[in-house]
């Protein structure tokens, strides 16, 4: 029997593929199981950093949701409307994380 040269880094290689396989789980439900706005509400929260989420276009939000780049307009404008986003180019500013958060959890 061989003794592991490197344990701490075989656990923390183990961690990060857990981690990873609990994301995906957790998206594969929600596409299942959920409609596109709380879908679009959850993605909002896990890529905002300090309440801005950037980089993301229309179209990557919708290939990451599996929906149409159109759809994913709509359900922003409708996030818009509400006042609960600001939308610019490739830059989205979550104006109410808790009314958000409680569209994710629907």
């Amino acid at each position: 029997m061989r003794k592991l040269q490197y344990p701490s880094f075989a656990l923390r290689l183990l961690e990060a593929v857990a981690g990873r396989m609990v994301d995906a789980e957790r998206q594969l439900e929600a596409l299942a199981f959920k409609a596109v706005m709380p879908r679009l509400a959850d993605l909002l929260r896990r890529e905002a950093r300090d309440g801005v989420v950037e980089g993301l276009s229309h179209q990557d939000l919708g290939d990451r949701l599996g929906v149409y780049r159109e759809t994913v307009t709509e359900a922003l404008n409708e996030l818009k409307a509400a006042g609960l986003l600001e939308i610019g180019r490739r830059r989205i500013r979550v104006l109410d994380e808790a009314r958000l958060r409680a569209i994710a959890d629907t």
